[in-house]
């Protein structure tokens, strides 16, 4: 009514309330009462948000932790290395 207007602002919004290019005030957070035909309100968002991601990707480090080796079988392994590295000189 009357070009009278009020607003208020979260406490993560930085606030610049500028009257015929003029600021008025400003800080976080406000709520004040403004005369909307000579009013310009900056808003600006001071705290980042962090949204969920849309996917749910299983990476290597979620994974099901693996089974020790056993002593047989890294005796196997340690016999096939030996025996493949032979034939170089």
């Amino acid at each position: 009514m009357l070009g009278i207007r009020f607003t208020k602002f979260p406490p993560t919004t930085y606030v610049l309330h500028y009257k015929n290019g003029q600021v008025v005030r400003e800080g976080a957070g406000l709520s004040f009462f403004y005369y909307a035909p000579t009013s310009t309100l900056v808003a600006v968002p001071v705290a980042g948000v962090d949204l969920p991601f849309v996917f749910s990707e299983v990476t290597r480090g979620q994974e099901r932790p693996r089974t020790p080796l056993r002593a047989s079988s890294t005796a196997r392994s340690r016999a096939r290395l030996q025996g493949s590295t032979s034939g170089i000189p």
